[in-house]
């Protein structure tokens, strides 16, 4: 599903990509197209499956290369990469929607709200209702 019109801008993803000045490599090497190529997929994509066997397809390489290459060009694993821009996502919706938590979990791609609980308090150290409850607390103290 893609956010366009929602306020999230997928193209924030592309800051994750590995380099000096975190610019994606435009040296036309196909590798690294392909490479882009998923990057774009996942923003556009956060509510489906984006495991590594998809995300190989989408970039014609065997699973094994292209997670060695994603890593060497990204900075992180595929997986990683999905949990963070699903972490971003998820914060995105947590503060600036009504959505229930179920909702969001789906929204941002996991079958399970417990697995994306457990994912969420893992990445940020609390559950996403207890995110969301600092938010308005800290809101109505502002």
């Amino acid at each position: 599903m893609r956010m366009s019109g929602s306020g999230f801008d997928s193209t924030e993803s592309t800051y994750y990509l590995a380099s000096p000045n975190n610019e994606i490599d435009r040296t036309g090497n196909a590798t690294h197209i392909a490479i882009e190529r998923v990057v774009s997929y996942i923003a556009e994509h956060l509510d489906e499956d984006l495991s590594i066997d998809r995300l190989a397809a989408i970039a014609c390489l065997s699973r094994f290369y292209f997670a060695k290459a994603f890593r060497e060009i990204v900075g992180t694993s595929p997986n990683e990469y999905v949990t963070r821009l699903r972490v971003i996502r998820a914060k995105y919706l947590l503060s600036l929607t009504d959505l229930t938590v179920l909702q969001i979990s789906k929204d941002c791609g996991y079958r399970s709200q417990s697995t994306f609980g457990a994912m969420f308090k893992r990445s940020i150290g609390m559950t996403p209702s207890e995110y969301r409850s600092q938010l308005i607390i800290s809101n109505l103290s502002d």
